[in-house]
């Protein structure tokens, strides 16, 4: 395995144009190295000799995720052949792209994903580069253009110079020059605020966020960093549940294992709080690491300790944190209000950082844009100054 590939792009022949797209994306304006069968496996080449070669020199397969995707046998054995190759996703051999809703089942429930669903092109750009970001290796120099054209080729075009795939999603035709994605202004009380593409609505002006504590830091995890998420309803307050369950303490545990906040096979304590039922991961010395939090009134709650890397890093650590605790907190029972409010914040030996909620959002928008909001609140998270990640 020569591992001299950042990308091998996995999909099925009715998502060409999404797989055109982030291919194009990733090479031209990530800088990547990608493998893409259209572009690079020359007319006489054995098509299922090249698709073998391509798993096994990548670093990364992304799985261009689609209902069409899940029917297709081919497909299956490629992201397959990523998962055999790294089951506990520590190297993230298996990059999940979903570009259509589809039911995910068996192993692929268990792996973060990146949503490209209903966003903008603009969006969908920044959220696919975030995604595959990898901060502990080196950018790559721009690889050529393929000598020979996809089967976007755009009139025009020059002999064996493919024209620039378009986008394929909401925004239509890519624009000619990439704009910059424009940093909005942090709404004040009473105001619509304008975030790109999310329908936030203003909170009432006594709307006060919640923060109840979560676990310390502790000694042994001096250097780390701790983000949460804090969800809780934004205009009315549902009615209390008596007790929760055995079932719901279950349920809390197995929405942390689908979405990526707990391992699959660690071994998770559930509890009883002062309103309600929390889960807890600890490290093997006993230090509380990741949890989720589920009250009687509505309120759920999200933490976890993000690796140590590069302060660069920490970025994408943090991005893909909440991004895993939002898809949780979401798809606990009971359900959701009508409209929740949503704080974050980050926390660490060099300071603390939080966003309250930048207003009210409908429950039924959140579960289907939980990648959307939660890069919105990240964007949110480090512009503070106080926030060094």
């Amino acid at each position: 395995m020569s591992d001299d590939v950042d990308f091998f792009i996995s999909f099925n022949s009715a998502d060409t144009r999404w797989a055109e797209w982030i291919a194009w994306t990733l090479r031209e304006d990530g800088k990547h190295k990608v493998l893409f069968q259209l572009w690079d496996f020359p007319p006489g080449t054995n098509f299922v000799l090249q698709m073998h070669d391509a798993a096994l020199r990548a670093r990364h397969t992304i799985a261009v995720l689609s209902p069409a995707y899940l029917r297709s046998g081919y497909a299956a054995a490629e992201w397959a052949a990523a998962v055999a190759q790294d089951p506990l996703g520590q190297r993230r051999r298996l990059i999940p792209v979903m570009v259509a809703p589809c039911e995910l089942d068996g192993l692929l429930t268990s792996i973060v994903r990146v949503s490209l669903i209903d966003l903008e092109e603009a969006a969908a750009r920044e959220t696919l580069l975030r995604g595959v970001a990898d901060p502990s290796s080196a950018e790559y120099p721009a690889p050529p253009r393929p000598a020979f054209p996809g089967p976007s080729q755009r009139a025009g075009s020059s002999p064996g110079q493919p024209g620039k795939p378009a986008f394929p999603g909401a925004a239509g035709p890519a624009p000619a020059v990439r704009a910059p994605v424009a940093r909005q202004p942090r709404p004040v009380a009473g105001e619509a605020p304008a975030t790109a593409g999310i329908p936030w609505r203003p909170l009432p002006e006594n709307a006060l966020a919640r923060w109840p504590e979560v676990p310390s830091l502790t000694q042994v995890q001096l250097g780390s960093s701790r983000v949460e998420l804090h969800l809780y309803p934004a205009l009315e307050v549902p009615p209390a549940v008596a007790r929760f369950s055995p079932s719901v303490q279950g349920a809390l545990v197995a929405a942390g294992q689908r979405n990526g906040v707990f391992p699959a096979e660690a071994t998770v304590d559930v509890y009883p709080t002062g309103q309600g039922v929390q889960a807890v991961l600890a490290d093997s010395a006993g230090a509380p690491m990741t949890g989720l939090r589920i009250g009687t009134d509505g309120y759920r709650c999200g933490w976890l300790t993000l690796p140590l890397t590069r302060p660069g890093g920490r970025q994408a650590a943090a991005l893909s944190g909440l991004t895993s605790l939002l898809s949780a907190v979401t798809a606990l029972r009971p359900a959701l209000p009508g409209e929740v409010a949503l704080s974050v914040a980050i926390r660490g030996s060099s300071g603390t950082g939080q966003v309250t909620s930048p207003g009210a959002l409908s429950s039924r928008y959140l579960a289907g844009h939980a990648q959307h909001v939660a890069s919105d609140l990240a964007m949110r998270l480090f512009e503070l100054p106080a926030v060094e990640l």
